[in-house]
């Protein structure tokens, strides 16, 4: 991308701490903006993308909200660990079709210390509070496994009737 620095107004150059020539603002013959700095980072501006490349890490701090909206596709990757947490209220995934959760090498664990059965399932948003685990599903749950372990230290409750069949138990 060469060195710009001969092209910048002399304010801007005294205000830079990088080595003239390592870093760099340029605007290419095709209208692309390209941005670097001493340490390898850069935003590039070209084809309708703008690109951020961080040669360490890259951080979002908000005092409000962040919102992120795609017309296509948003994919996340890490090479080693994900953490999605809300520290004080609710995390909700939604998706039109289907949604999976997989595991590649591992297991899945699905853990609530909430132990108040009494919670209402007949609210929205954020005043939807879950008894514990629940699934809920219009057209049944199915488990499929070679093993199906279930280890209660309370009691196991089967209800229901379904033109005028209640559930039973096969074995």
């Amino acid at each position: 991308l060469g060195n710009t620095s001969q092209v910048l107004p002399e304010s801007i150059k005294e205000s830079r701490s990088a080595v003239p020539g390592h870093s760099w603002v340029d605007i290419l013959p095709d209208g692309s903006v390209s941005i670097g700095d001493i340490w390898g980072s850069t935003i590039e501006m070209r084809g309708g993308h703008i690109i951020l490349n961080a040669s360490n890490g890259i951080q979002f701090v908000s005092g409000g909200s962040v919102v992120t909206l795609a017309g296509n596709d948003i994919i996340q990757k890490a090479r080693n660990s994900m953490d999605l947490t809300s520290s004080e209220k609710q995390i909700r995934m939604k998706s039109q079709e289907d949604l999976f959760i997989h595991s590649e090498t591992g297991g899945i664990q699905i853990s609530s210390p909430a132990t108040d059965s009494g919670k209402s399932l007949k609210t929205n948003g954020e005043q939807y509070q879950v008894p514990g685990i629940t699934f809920l599903s219009g057209n049944g749950v199915s488990l499929f496994s070679n093993v199906f372990d279930v280890r209660l230290s309370s009691f196991f409750h089967l209800s229901g009737q379904q033109a005028g069949q209640y559930p039973y138990v096969a074995t």
